[in-house]
């Protein structure tokens, strides 16, 4: 889907949480997923579901103290 010459979507990723503040943490742990170009790539090339979640299910890292 394309919303102009530089603004591409590529992925489109639902998020639903069953707690009012749970979606706060889903956010940011989806943030901290998404900045990572090697995730975004993994995501790109995933065949399946398992290799979809796979950046997910990887410890997330963080330099932010």
């Amino acid at each position: 889907m394309s919303f102009g010459e530089f603004n591409e979507i590529t992925v489109i990723i639902v998020l639903a949480a069953t707690q009012e503040k749970k979606h706060v943490r889903a956010l940011s742990q989806l943030n901290k997923i998404m900045s990572d170009e090697n995730n975004i790539h993994t995501i790109h090339q995933a065949a399946s579901a398992k290799e979809f979640m796979q950046p997910a299910r990887t410890p997330v890292i963080s330099n932010v103290r």
